[in-house]
Order: structure tokens, then C-alpha cells, then sequence
């Protein structure tokens, strides 16, 4: 299959390398862009950091590394481990899982630096409270819209070349179908499939009128993997 993938950075990457490994072609689409907040890191002194995406890695000016680090899912995992933390856990799932984590891995009331993006689900923090953490906010970047897709993806779109996207947070499909309107590619988006890492993400493409969404049983890159497998075995 011909996949369209839509995430940013170095990240649409490596998944480009996962899908061609597995003997799809791909066409990259980032309708988003990981920009640093500019907001300094919090005073004071954190037992742990908490860390829901890779791109609150790029804001630290000096990543305090001896601090643990509890991350949402491997792949954040990994990339923590790459910027040079020596103590990181993956939670393996979504937000909630991470709060189980705190709760199941810390000592009681301990300070936790959230690295989070301007947007975000706002209830982790409250989960962390009743987990009995002190979570202390920091938005230390944002994700930035793109203006339009890349010419080359809303073409193969507009010529009938795509057969999937995936899609892998609720902004960034929403940001997707609205630059597929713009592109005047609409039409053609309504008629490929879609992966979508969380039901969130697929409640998104479900309110734009997208009909042929398949949800990854585990929202990370090996459940979108499983559900595009899934996909391609039902063609």
C-alpha cells in the first residue's frame, strides 16, 4: 500500500523506515511543527519528570539526565533515553496509565516537572494530584499548524495514490482535514482509509465525515502498526 503519514519531525522518520520495512511506499504529509515555548524551566528542585511527547525534549537547555523519567509510551521512552536520561520508565499506554505508573513506582509526594505542549489533555495533572504527587505544569512547546500540505502529498491524494493515512494525536487529524479542505482534496481523503492511534483521533476523522477508520488497540507506533496490518490483511 501507498501510506501517507502525517506526524513531524524525525519521528515520520523512523515510521517511514518501519512501513517500507514492511513493503508499503510512503508519502510524508507533517501537518504540524514541534516549536519550543521559550518558557524557562521551573525553579526548584523535581524528584521525576513526566514526559506525554517527545517534543518537550527539545525545550530543555540542559536536560537534567539523574532525573527519572516517567514517559507515556516506548517510543517517548526511547527518545529520552537517546537525549541522554539515565532512568526512564515507559508506561506503555496513555495518560492514564502513565498517573498508574507515578503512583505504582513513586514515593508518596513527590515534586513532578510535567513537560507538556500548549495542547494537551488537561486532566493529568489531577491524576497525578490523586495519584499524591505535587505535579508542577510546564508548556514548554507548542505544535504549530502547518499552512497547507506538502504539493507532492496533495497531489497523490488528488490523483487517487493513497490508500491510508495515519494519523497519530486528535490535533493533527483535525489539522489534516482542514488542510485537505483547503487543498481541495476533500473528496479524495473521504475515500482512503485511516489508522488512528486513539479513539480520540478516530473521533476526530468520525466527526469530519471519514468513514473507513481503523482504531489501534494500544496508542503507540506498534499498535498503529497492528491496526495497519489489520487493514491491509482485510483488503
Amino acid at each position: 500500500m501507498r501510506i501517507l503519514v502525517t506526524r513531524p519531525g524525525s519521528r515520520a522518520g523512523q515510521t517511514e523506515q518501519r512501513l517500507r520495512a514492511m513493503g508499503h511506499d510512503v508519502v510524508r504529509a507533517p501537518v504540524l511543527t514541534i516549536v519550543p515555548s521559550g518558557e524557562p524551566m521551573p525553579h526548584g528542585v523535581f524528584d521525576a519528570i513526566i514526559l506525554t511527547s517527545p517534543g518537550a525534549l527539545l525545550a530543555f537547555p540542559e536536560p537534567p539526565v539523574h532525573l527519572p523519567v516517567l514517559a507515556v509510551g516506548d517510543r517517548t521512552a526511547e527518545d529520552a533515553r537517546r537525549a541522554g536520561f539515565l532512568h526512564v520508565m515507559s508506561a506503555a499506554g496513555d495518560r492514564l496509565d502513565l498517573a498508574d505508573m507515578a503512583r505504582e513506582t513513586l514515593a508518596p509526594e513527590r515534586r513532578l516537572l510535567m513537560a507538556v505542549g500548549r495542547e494537551r489533555k488537561e486532566d493529568l495533572a489531577d491524576l497525578l494530584r490523586h495519584a499524591g504527587h505535587d505535579p508542577v505544569i510546564w508548556v514548554c512547546y507548542h505544535a504549530d499548524a502547518v499552512d497547507a500540505l506538502p504539493p507532492g502529498a496533495a497531489r497523490a491524494l488528488a490523483d487517487g495514490r493513497i490508500d491510508c493515512a495515519l494519523h497519530y494525536s486528535p490535533r493533527s487529524a483535525g489539522v489534516f482535514m482542514a488542510l485537505a479542505e483547503q487543498a481541495g482534496v476533500r473528496e479524495a481523503v473521504g475515500a482512503i482509509a485511516h489508522v488512528a492511534i486513539s479513539d480520540d483521533a478516530a473521533a476526530v476523522l468520525r466527526d469530519a465525515g471519514v468513514g473507513r477508520i481503523v482504531t489501534a488497540r494500544h496508542p503507540d507506533e506498534d499498535g498503529v502498526m497492528a491496526a495497519l496490518e489489520e487493514l491491509e490483511a482485510a483488503r
